[in-house]
């Protein structure tokens, strides 16, 4: 079976979806209906991941919902969508919500192919290189 995977861009008053690898598209309504048919459709789709970008707050619901549903969900920094495209050579050629399935695909196949479990606080879908995790006083 194929692996699926999601990249939800939220905004005010709606929710787009692009769902990788077979690209299909579609968006539904940020209200409770809306989100009720987003768990619906995301739900049969069963995906390793959904990649939503951190978008001051608008996110938040979205993710709570989606977690409870049981999907695997990730919030992800904007800034590290972009730059990860940049370095990929594909931030002109594709949209923001694309970029996030790119992202999540490449996320997950540099994990070795695991889902990364359902994280919901502005860091989840961060990785950290070693250097990143020393203390800048260089204690640790």
């Amino acid at each position: 079976m194929e692996r699926i995977f999601v990249g939800l861009d939220v905004s005010k008053d709606r929710l787009d979806v692009h769902v990788r690898p077979t690209d299909d598209s579609f968006a539904v309504a940020y209200d409770e209906e809306g989100l009720t048919m987003l768990v619906s459709q995301l739900g049969l789709l069963q995906p390793t991941l959904i990649v939503l970008e951190a978008t001051g707050g608008y996110e938040v619901k979205v993710a709570a919902v989606l977690a409870n549903a049981g999907l695997p969900v990730a919030v992800v920094n904007p800034r590290q969508i972009r730059d990860f495209a940049r370095a990929t050579g594909q931030l002109a050629k594709t949209g923001r919500v694309g970029r996030a399935g790119d992202c999540a695909v490449r996320r997950n196949r540099a994990a070795g192919g695991a889902a990364t479990g359902h994280g919901t606080g502005a860091s989840a879908g961060r990785t950290r290189s070693p250097t990143s995790a020393t203390r800048r006083d260089g204690r640790g």
